[in-house]
């Protein structure tokens, strides 16, 4: 993976981490494709090896309101 700068994929680890699970309570509620695609996304990331498969579980739980 020539050309990423482990420094910032730290920092946005970190900060995804910080960040899972502070989304506003009074937001509202995502719409099924953007729910799936955020899961996707979510799901890319643990499989780089971004964020853990404990940090997805959680977020999927967070977005699927479970």
């Amino acid at each position: 993976m020539s050309g990423i700068n482990i420094g910032q994929v730290n920092e946005f680890v970190e900060y995804v981490r910080n960040n899972i699970g502070k989304k506003s309570e009074s937001t509202s509620i995502q719409s099924s494709p953007d729910v799936s695609d955020d899961l996707r996304k979510f799901k890319a990331l643990m499989e780089d090896g971004i964020i853990s498969e404990e940090d997805f579980i959680e977020k999927k739980k967070q977005l699927l309101g479970i």
